[in-house]
């Protein structure tokens, strides 16, 4: 199964992997809502953004959803002391071409099977080495 808000290629291969530029680390597109956005907006923008995916792509909600704390996001206690944690949405894509246009956030991608990217990532620390 692939992760949560990962690309699918229709061919069957799992999800796409993205290093980030400024931490040498593996990630799936990811990014967050801006004022007014809904989630399926925020999510749209992003894979539009970061993998150069034109409008015409299929978003899939998918049920996990999980919290991540502020700090570990911002820094700080960014929007005041009643603002803990960070609600994560995640969605599915299936693309049609395995080539995607990187935002200069990210200097590479790769397209994984699931099961072996994990157990890479976790051997590696889920460093793009």
């Amino acid at each position: 199964m692939p992760p949560a808000g990962a690309l699918r290629l229709r061919d069957g291969r799992d999800a796409v992997r993205a290093c980030r530029s400024d931490g040498a680390y593996w990630q799936g597109v990811a990014g967050g809502g801006e004022a007014g956005e809904s989630p399926l907006q925020a999510a749209r923008r992003e894979a539009a953004e970061e993998a150069g995916l034109d409008s015409g792509f299929e978003l899939v909600e998918l049920d996990a959803r999980v919290t991540i704390p502020v700090v570990h996001v911002t820094g700080e206690f960014t929007w005041g002391p009643d603002v803990l944690v960070i609600p994560e949405f995640a969605f599915g894509v299936r693309v049609d071409t395995p080539e995607l246009m990187l935002s200069h956030e990210h200097t590479e991608y790769g397209w994984f099977d699931f099961d072996a990217h994990h157990a890479r990532a976790v051997a590696a620390g889920s460093s793009c080495d």
